[in-house]
C-alpha cells in the first residue's frame, strides 16, 4: 500500500504505540480484537479502524524487514470462541 508522506508518519507514529502496547500485554490477553486496540489505545472516531489497519500494515513491513515475527498477527476482527 503507498501511503503519503503524512499518512506514513502517522502510520508510523501509531505503530510504533502499537507496538509497545502489544508487548506490554500479557500473553493470555492475546489474540486482541481491533475494536479493544483501539479503544486501548485511546482511537475515536470514524477512521480509526483505518488509522489502526495502516499502523499493522507499517508494523508488518518492519517486523518483515527485521526478520521479526509478526506482531500485528496478534490483532484479529472478532474475538474466537473457545472449543
Amino acid at each position: 500500500m503507498t501511503r503519503t508522506g503524512s499518512d506514513a508518519h502517522l502510520a508510523a507514529r501509531l505503530g510504533l504505540a502499537v507496538r509497545a502496547r502489544l508487548l506490554a500485554m500479557p500473553v493470555e490477553s492475546l489474540p486482541v480484537t481491533y475494536q479493544a486496540l483501539c479503544a486501548d489505545l485511546g482511537l475515536s472516531g470514524s477512521g480509526r479502524i483505518r488509522a489502526l489497519g495502516a499502523a499493522l500494515e507499517w508494523l508488518m513491513e518492519q517486523d518483515a524487514a527485521a526478520q521479526r515475527p509478526l506482531l500485528a498477527s496478534c490483532v484479529v476482527s472478532r474475538a474466537g470462541r473457545s472449543r
